[in-house]
């Protein structure tokens, strides 16, 4: 796994469904830079969503969000 911690991604986007984002882009074999996961890992507070993060063809670091309070 990569940590994030000095991470800034440069663009972020928000998709309401989230799991055809996730199809769409394994369809594109995009290049994932940090898989599947909640934020934040566990317990409350943040954004309690999921966000996987991607690398653009322009080596763009692309964060995919779902709507916050989804994650569960």
């Amino acid at each position: 796994m990569v940590s994030t911690a000095a991470w800034v991604p440069e663009r972020l986007r928000r998709v309401n469904d989230f799991d055809a984002a996730m199809a769409r882009a394994a369809a594109l074999a995009a290049e994932v830079v940090l898989p599947r996961h909640r934020n934040p890992p566990s317990g409350e507070g943040g954004p309690n969503h999921w966000e996987c993060w991607l690398r653009d063809p322009d080596g763009y670091t692309v964060v995919i969000a779902s709507p916050d309070a989804t994650a569960g």
